[in-house]
């Protein structure tokens, strides 16, 4: 009917949605048809029959070598641990090589020391002429051979090692201690060393080897054998035997003389005791010295050697307390410097003085004093002489510490004693 609207009733319902599935499934059977006609035309068109069969037998093939690649990787991966397990070995082995490098060092440095110190040894020293006496202060090596093997290596042999100044001085031949490095006759070359050159004793540790606590006992063991050796067969000189040897020089104008004497001062560490350092401090040299009295018999062969004195100490207390007095006999002459004033010292023993004319103030020294004084000065001068060759033992050219004191006197007493194996300085 015309301008009439459709109705909706409860039986018309049903209808109207059944014919909305109708058109639901309509759709959705032309857009299937729609799909397989696309499908169909994408696969005659796009991708060829063959190509997908060579792409069906790629993949065949791939699965076919599957095996074979993870038999491959499988025999890498053995390789590979096999080269780690190698690799693992040749460290093991460079640290042994390693370890070997380090032994060799240490013995070829070792073998360096050695051939380093097996060069600073007597047996080596005496094939050169010159450095005998330059090392040891002996003439040549004879002399000191003559010396060792005649005068030290028999006690050398039984002798104890110093271990103080409150340590026996016999030798009662049993000997204590690790045995040292060297034979007795180096450690008696090292000894000399020490006291020709004054070398520390960490430099002669290391030329000869050793500790310095050990260059130390060495040392010092053979200076006081050497002082109680030279003590036994070294007696003040008879007036019998210092005339056989009396130059004619002394002859002429004072044949009587027994000794020529002076005074020389050593330097050493400043002590530590205020009252000490008193004592020892000498205003000739502004230094703390000791003091020693050096006598010569004409012939220059020193003869008397005192002990040592604070260096404050004049000359005439010194010749009072040195023991000399008590060696001279009647009839002796003694020459000095004019500043040992002793003449009454001596003339209660029957002895004369022979010193340079003292000069009277505010007069002019007479001729014949200035001729004595000449004369004198000539004779004199030989135990200056001698006491400059004990200081060729350069241990006494240097500041004595105060770690050799105890021993301070055998030092110089020996000293003076070396430089008697020198040819004489007065013919």
């Amino acid at each position: 009917m015309p301008n009439a609207y459709p109705s909706v009733f409860p039986w018309t319902t049903t209808v109207l949605q059944s014919s909305t599935m109708t058109s639901k499934i309509a759709a959705s059977s032309q857009q299937w048809c729609d799909f397989r006609s696309d499908s169909t035309e994408l696969f005659s068109h796009e991708h060829p029959a063959d190509d997908l069969s060579d792409t069906f037998s790629t993949f065949l093939e791939a699965d076919k070598r599957i095996p074979d690649l993870e038999l491959e990787i499988k025999e890498l991966k053995d390789k590979c641990h096999s080269l780690e397990i190698e690799v693992k070995e040749l460290k093991a082995d460079h640290r042994q090589l390693e370890v070997k490098v380090q032994n060799l060092e240490g013995k070829l440095r070792e073998s360096d020391s050695n051939a380093a110190q097996q060069l600073f040894r007597l047996e080596n020293v005496k094939q050169k002429a010159g450095l005998v006496k330059f090392y040891t202060g002996f003439p040549d090596y004879d002399m000191l051979m003559i010396f060792y093997d005649k005068v030290l290596k028999d006690d050398a042999e039984v002798m104890r090692l110093w271990k103080g100044k409150d340590c026996k001085d016999d030798f009662d031949g049993v000997k204590c201690g690790r045995p040292s490095k060297l034979s007795l006759l180096e450690q008696f070359f090292m000894t000399l060393v020490r006291l020709r050159l004054g070398l520390p004793e960490l430099d002669l540790a290391n030329r000869f080897g050793m500790s310095q606590s050990s260059v130390s006992r060495i040392t010092l063991t053979w200076i006081n054998l050497m002082y109680h050796n030279f003590k036994a067969i070294v007696q003040f000189p008879s007036w019998n035997v210092v005339n056989k040897y009396m130059p004619e020089i002394f002859k002429k104008d004072y044949p009587n003389t027994r000794i020529i004497i002076d005074a020389t001062e050593l330097v050493i560490e400043c002590p530590s005791s205020l009252s000490h350092q008193l004592a020892t401090f000498s205003n000739y040299k502004n230094r703390n010295t000791v003091k020693v009295l050096v006598g010569i018999t004409p012939s220059s062969v020193i003869s008397f050697v005192s002990q040592t004195y604070e260096g404050s100490i004049s000359d005439r207390k010194l010749v009072e307390q040195s023991g000399l007095l008590q060696m001279l006999e009647p009839g002796d002459e003694v020459m000095a410097d004019k500043g040992f004033l002793i003449q009454d010292l001596l003339a209660p023993l029957g002895v004369r003085l022979n010193v340079p004319p003292l000069l009277q103030s505010n007069s002019q020294m007479p001729p014949e004093d200035v001729a004595v004084t000449k004369k004198i000065a000539q004779l004199r001068v030989h135990v200056e002489r001698a006491i400059g060759r004990v200081k060729e033992f350069h241990i006494l050219q240097k500041v004595l510490p105060s770690s050799i004191w105890d021993s301070i006197n055998e030092v110089i007493f020996v000293c003076c004693m070396l430089t008697n194996f020198s040819p004489p300085l007065v013919s």
